[in-house]
């Protein structure tokens, strides 16, 4: 005869049976669908990438070992859209060799942070109209790569919002712009672009060759042709869209070393404050100075608490024809006078 406990154990043992069943099934179908259950979602997604690589982004496991990695950018981007949504942290690492194209995982990963490390791995955009890399989330990074023809710039960080903690450090940015024949883009802006940041860190890198070169005729609105000159737009590090930081925590530039810049080394605009640059040294780099604040018709403020600091060298870029001339320190705007000053930050 049954009694109400052994009653109540036997629907306890049915439900666990339901249970198992639910989650197996559900497993199963995820796994059917490419698409990770509860039980196995992960909240952190490392992809790798060798040009010897054999996987493509649609075999089983593409990218997530080793030795099982992909061969091109374009299938890293793939895995990570597939496979990185909702984790809390993805990493992409990059074997030694060269690459073409570029990362941009867009939208895809709004809750994920992105850490590109290069071992010794080049990025080569042969000309590309671009950047080489975008991060689109806060607490990105790019640390130890190569990055070199690009027309655009090297690094864009640029999300739907403020993005905060974005680090670029031990990085060569080369031959950025529109100078060399066969960068194909209209313009350069920089090879660190950074549009609405807070508290970034731009450390230990290595700028070089970065020139804009073109001149076009432009007619007015009164119907005279003016002649636009595109050397200076091409910067090294170029806060813009309002990056700011704070005075607990500042966008830092420091230890960076600028070899010939046709633009300004560092350059702010459009409000950017609370940037410190030092440690740096120019040589051969500068339209208007090595730390410039520069505002545009689209914003016209003006910035506060930018400091430069103990950075070395002074000689500006001499243009084809030019000659070498020593321009300023820091310099700012008309009419936004101590938007950048020369010392340190106060504490």
């Amino acid at each position: 005869m049954w009694t109400a406990q052994m009653i109540n154990l036997l629907q306890r043992s049915m439900m666990r049976t339901l249970v198992t069943a639910s989650l197996a099934c559900a497993t199963a179908i995820g796994t059917v669908l490419g698409v990770p259950s509860a039980a196995s979602a992960r909240t952190e997604i490392t992809v790798y990438v060798n040009p010897s690589g054999a996987a493509t982004a649609s075999a089983a496991g593409a990218g997530l070992a080793a030795d099982r990695a992909v061969r091109t950018l374009a299938d890293a981007v793939r895995v990570l859209k597939a496979r990185g949504a909702g984790a809390s942290k993805a990493t992409m690492v990059l074997a030694p060799g060269v690459y073409s194209g570029s990362i941009d995982p867009g939208a895809e990963l709004p809750a994920t942070s992105l850490a590109v490390k290069c071992k010794n791995a080049t990025l080569d955009g042969k000309g590309a109209s671009g950047y080489a890399i975008t991060l689109r989330t806060s607490k990105s990074s790019v640390e130890g790569c190569k990055i070199k023809n690009y027309t655009h710039g090297g690094v864009l960080a640029s999300g739907s919002g403020a993005l905060s903690g974005i680090v670029v450090k031990k990085t060569t940015f080369s031959d950025l712009g529109t100078k060399r024949k066969k960068n194909r883009g209209r313009n350069g802006y920089g090879a660190v672009h950074l549009k609405n940041v807070r508290s970034a860190k731009v450390t230990g890198n290595t700028f070089l060759r970065l020139e804009n070169s073109q001149r076009y005729r432009k007619r007015r609105p009164d119907g005279q042709w003016e002649i636009i000159d595109k050397y200076g737009n091409m910067h090294g590090v170029y806060f813009a869209v309002g990056s700011s930081g704070s005075k607990r925590a500042y966008n830092i530039v420091k230890d960076n070393t600028f070899h010939t810049i046709s633009g300004d080394p560092i350059r702010m605009s459009d409000g950017s404050s609370y940037v410190y640059a030092s440690g740096n040294s120019f040589r051969n780099a500068g339209s208007n100075g090595m730390v410039t604040y520069w505002w545009f018709s689209r914003d016209r403020r003006c910035a506060k608490h930018n400091y430069a600091y103990r950075n070395s060298g002074r000689s500006g870029y001499k243009r084809p024809g030019g000659s070498s001339k020593t321009i300023p320190h820091v310099k700012s705007a008309s009419g936004c006078s101590g938007s950048v000053k020369d010392g340190p930050a106060p504490r």
